[in-house]
């Protein structure tokens, strides 16, 4: 059984997976499976995978790194990518790795280390955000106690990603929901890791690079991607709210619960100010719409802004009934 199985969903990275393969490829860790899984990409990527494979290949017997690359039937999406990678993962530990993305070379050692020193079920480690030329920003994870990072998670005052996070196979093994939707498909797999998690640790350094693209999925600006994004956002946040449900958490995780609802409306951004879409953000999650007001992970500046959109939202739906009629 390898140590770490990692899995690297590819689809239109031929700009991109030449630095990401190689940074895995040069982990200082041995007995490591890489699993790339092919979304139909169109473009190049697979070629210059597939070369950069055989130039490292001489390498591979000897450091005992698998490498294999599983491709899908038809393009499904990132959430449907990563479940297809979990499925033919046989490594101790799972981590993921975005193809546009790329690694320290100790990160997957350090990592591993600490997990083993510490039976730990899952291992969390720092992030730059970049350019590649220019760091624009290291974030860091604090809490290793469960309710506290559950809690932080939630309020996004740590990562949900699951990139930087080492996690027991097994934990896989629990009856996961697997998120359908590739908006905030990470909330859905990171919650239930630590639910399912005894012993959580931290390697306090900035060990993966998350490549800053202004021309990836999640920065285009188009109105209808911002709306399907919005929603699909919001349906995955929907399968975090039945978890805690399930698991009667829901009234313990209320303020941060309240905070996820809070922000998948604030992800609509102006598009709650248009008259087509305003009556289907005042009525998602209605229940909190005036409870913001008293939910302390909600800093005053954004509850102001927030009931302005909530009385133009009505506003909109009043006029347009006026007119209508």
């Amino acid at each position: 059984m390898p140590k770490v199985s990692v899995i690297i969903p590819v689809y239109g990275v031929e700009k991109y997976i030449e630095r990401c393969a190689r940074s895995l490829f040069e982990q200082t860790l041995d007995d490591i499976e890489y699993i790339f899984v092919d979304d139909c990409s169109p473009d190049k990527s697979i070629e210059i995978l597939e070369r950069i494979i055989e130039e490292y290949r001489p390498r591979f017997a000897g450091e005992r790194k698998v490498v294999r690359i599983e491709r899908m039937f038809t393009n499904s999406g990132l959430a449907a990518v990563r479940k297809h990678g979990i499925q033919f993962s046989t490594g101790d530990y799972v981590i993921h790795c975005d193809s546009d993305d790329w690694v320290d070379t100790d990160m997957y050692r350090l990592m591993y280390e600490e997990a083993k020193h510490n039976d730990a079920d899952i291992v969390m480690c720092g992030y730059k955000v970049t350019d590649g030329m220019r760091i624009f920003n290291e974030c860091y994870h604090q809490q290793t106690n469960k309710t506290k990072l559950l809690s932080s998670i939630l309020t996004m005052h740590e990562s949900w990603s699951v990139w930087n996070k080492m996690c027991k196979r097994t934990l896989y093994d629990n009856d996961i929901i697997y998120p359908t939707l590739a908006m905030g498909e990470d909330m859905v797999l990171t919650t239930q890791m630590v639910l399912n998690a005894q012993r959580i640790a931290v390697v306090n350094k900035a060990l993966y690079n998350y490549f800053y693209n202004p021309n990836s999925i999640t920065k285009v600006q188009s109105e209808s991607s911002r709306y399907k994004h919005w929603k699909d956002s919001a349906e995955n946040a929907k399968i975090v709210f039945s978890i805690f449900k399930k698991k009667g958490l829901e009234h313990e995780y209320a303020n941060e619960l309240g905070y996820l609802k809070f922000l998948q409306k604030e992800l609509a951004g102006d598009l709650a100010r248009k008259k087509k879409y305003s009556k289907e953000w005042l009525e998602m999650f209605q229940e909190i719409n005036w409870k913001t007001f008293s939910n302390p992970f909600i800093p005053n500046s954004r509850k102001l802004k927030y009931f302005v959109k909530l009385l133009l939202a009505q506003l909109l739906i009043k006029l347009h009934g006026i007119i209508i009629n």
